[in-house]
């Protein structure tokens, strides 16, 4: 019958339709038939998934070779100076070549040697020259191109359709040029010792916005109890590395070194660079010997004697009293409202006249009302006799003055010379220099060749040329301003009880400066200050220097110390009307002016420590740099705690170190470049990738 299903004998329709239904009708049956129609694509979909995870880490790990073979031929292509212009070879020539082989290495040390990079076989390396833009400007580049085989594991599944992934390569590329760089900017250099903070968690060392470098042969950093941190801390010698047990890093909580901000307990975290320049480069100071012969210049003993001339015996007790008997020379016993000398002025009691050049010799002692010293010149001279001066003036009361009158004068006194107030009850009593040339000379280096007692204010006009051989000892409250000038003291300066104020130019001090008194002050105004040995010691209650520059010879020492606290230190060195450091490479140094930026400056061959000790909750300021390569500097305080011994520079101010060593015991130092100077950064120049 046509249109019918031709059904076997054996089964009848009603049967067979039967069984079709409950067979459809069977779940179990109909996920069974989906997934054996479904399972070679999952397979497939499965292998592809996991081939295209592999590719994608595979191309990470091309892209990591070719990262490191680009910079590698940009490194060797700086070692053989290879430039656009280059000839032999020709920048094409060492890309196949030099260029290749070191870039080859480097893939093979980057990806660990997983592939076997060749410039030929199935894992290749390729090198050619190109170019890249960096800021505007074409530069040579070097492109680097690495390939290998692609995996195809499970993705190659064929049938039902499917094909697989073709047979095919990966590849990666990297470009990179050789250009310059920097490191972060200095802020603290250590030549030859560690730099060591002890005690936490008041010791600390940290460089703001620039970097800590030591050249220390052994254990460079070492923090027990204490923080060192900056932008970047270098290790110069890489002479121990962090975790070594070594020893350089005690066991307790705070002990860290490395970058800001501070990491984890006891962490290094410092990297291996060269030095970067001296922070400044000047050259060797002349001796003294130049600056005493220039300020002593025209400064000779009379020959003969003129007329108008008050001359004592030689060997007398005095050549001029006045007021005292000590027996021979001329003695007038009544106190005068005045008393000139080199001048036709007195008239009582004793009227002296002078042709230009007055000659005492014996000395003057003498209490007056007030006393002038006039003439071209005018020289004093003291009796050979034991303890006799060669100057003695003694003011009998208040608002009186002692007057070196006459302006471009040579004034010389040859002995001790004491300045005495009528004491303690007295006010208002001054001396009074002229710009004019002086020579004190005491007779030796201890004797006193100045001594200002009780409260005079004592000025020395500017311009003045001062040569004090023997000690100058500030007493008893007097303020004595050195006016700026050119002033050489050939021995020791001291301020006992007052204040003193240098007003700048060219200070010498051969035997130091020690300021011993809490109460006392000291101001050093512009110019440049050379201590050319002893101790320049600064222990006032108030030490102020604008714009001065100081330089240490002759393995002088200095320290700062506010031991009492309560003190005021505000310390900054020449930024205008100084000269440049660039001058200073094969010139002398300057009279009268600072040096730019540089605060302290001691000789390299100086070894000498030097120290600074802040007791005090009010931080030592000091602004500019501070170069001493080869002594080391001691900070220190007695006063624990948070916010005591703190040494910086003042807002807006910075602070740098070029020493040998630093030790930091409980106080903190904190350190900062200029803004935007990069002053003392090293230059270095490094492969860096540009595509």
């Amino acid at each position: 019958m046509h249109g019918l299903v031709n059904i076997p004998n054996f089964l009848d329709q009603a049967k067979f339709f039967s069984r079709i239904r409950g067979f459809v009708s069977n779940r179990r049956s109909s996920v069974l038939m989906i997934t054996a129609l479904a399972a070679p694509l999952l397979i497939a979909a499965t292998g592809l998934t996991v081939d295209m995870a592999y590719a994608y880490q595979q191309q990470v790990g091309l892209q990591s070779a070719a990262d490191a073979a680009a910079m590698a031929a940009a490194r060797a292509a700086n070692q053989y100076s290879i430039t656009a212009a280059s000839t032999s070879p020709t920048p094409a020539a060492f890309a196949a070549g030099t260029a290749e082989a070191f870039a080859i290495a480097a893939a093979n040390n980057a990806t660990n040697n997983k592939y076997v990079f060749a410039a030929t076989g199935s894992d290749t390396v390729t090198v050619s020259e190109t170019t890249a833009t960096v800021n505007g400007t074409s530069l040579l580049a070097w492109l680097a191109t690495v390939q290998t085989p692609r995996g195809d594991y499970f993705s190659g599944v064929k049938g039902l359709g499917l094909a697989g992934l073709p047979v095919g390569t990966q590849a990666a590329t990297a470009k990179a040029d050789y250009v310059s760089a920097s490191a972060p900017s200095a802020c603290l250099i250590a030549k030859t010792a560690a730099i060591q903070a002890y005690n936490y968690p008041d010791s600390t060392i940290e460089a703001t916005n620039c970097a800590v470098y030591d050249g220390a042969s052994s254990c460079p950093f070492s923090a027990d109890d204490g923080l060192i941190e900056g932008t970047a801390v270098y290790d110069t010698t890489a002479a121990e590395e962090p975790n070594g047990g070594t020893g350089c890093l005690g066991s307790d909580s705070g002990d860290y070194v490395g970058t800001l901000p501070q990491q984890s307990h006891k962490q290094y975290g410092i990297t291996q660079e060269s030095f970067p320049g001296d922070l400044v480069s000047l050259a060797t100071p002349p001796t003294e010997a130049a600056y005493i012969t220039a300020a002593t210049t025209g400064v000779t003993q009379p020959t003969g004697l003129s007329s108008g001339t008050i001359v004592g015996g030689n060997g007398q007790p005095m050549g001029l009293q006045v007021n005292h008997v000590y027996g021979s020379g001329a003695n007038y016993g009544a106190t005068p409202t005045s008393m000139s000398i080199g001048t036709s002025n007195n008239t009582s009691p004793f009227t002296m006249a002078s042709s230009g050049t007055t000659v005492v010799t014996g000395g003057i002692d003498a209490i007056a009302g007030a006393f002038t010293l006039a003439g071209s010149e005018v020289y004093l001279s003291a009796s050979t006799a034991s303890g006799q001066q060669a100057f003695d003036p003694k003011l009998s009361g208040s608002n009186q003055s002692i007057t070196f009158a006459t302006t471009g004068a040579i004034y010389e006194v040859n002995g001790e010379t004491t300045f005495d107030s009528c004491g303690s009850g007295c006010t208002n009593e001054t001396i009074n220099f002229a710009d004019a040339t002086y020579y004190f000379d005491g007779g030796s280096a201890t004797n006193y060749a100045m001594y200002f007692n009780y409260a005079f204010n004592a000025t020395f006009a500017a311009n003045s040329a001062v040569y004090v051989y023997g000690t100058v000892t500030n007493d008893n409250n007097s303020t004595i301003t050195f006016n700026r000038g050119t002033y050489v003291f050939d021995g020791a300066v001291s301020d006992q009880e007052g204040s003193l104020v240098f007003g700048g130019g060219t200070v010498i001090f051969n035997d130091g400066l020690d300021i011993v008194n809490r109460t006392t002050s000291v101001t050093f105004g512009p110019g440049i200050y050379y201590i050319l040995g002893g101790n320049f010691y600064l222990g006032a209650k108030t030490v102020v220097a604008n714009g001065a520059t100081f330089i240490f010879e002759n393995q002088a020492t200095w320290e700062l110390s506010d031991q009492d606290g309560g003190g005021s230190f505000t310390m900054t060195a020449p930024s205008t009307g100084c000269e440049a450091t660039p001058v200073l490479t094969t010139a002398t140094y300057p009279a009268s002016e600072g040096i730019c930026g540089v605060l302290f400056y001691k000789v390299p061959t100086d070894t000498a420590e030097d120290g600074i000790e802040n007791d005090n909750s009010t931080p030592i300021y000091l602004n500019g740099i501070i170069q001493e390569p080869g002594a080391e500097l001691q900070f220190s305080t007695t006063e624990n705690g948070a916010g005591n011994g703190v040494v910086e520079a003042s807002t807006g101010g910075y602070l740098e170190l070029e020493v040998a060593g630093v030790t930091d015991s409980d106080s903190r130092l904190y350190l900062t470049a200029p803004s935007g100077s990069g002053t003392g950064g090293a230059s270095t120049s490094t492969a860096m990738l540009v595509q």
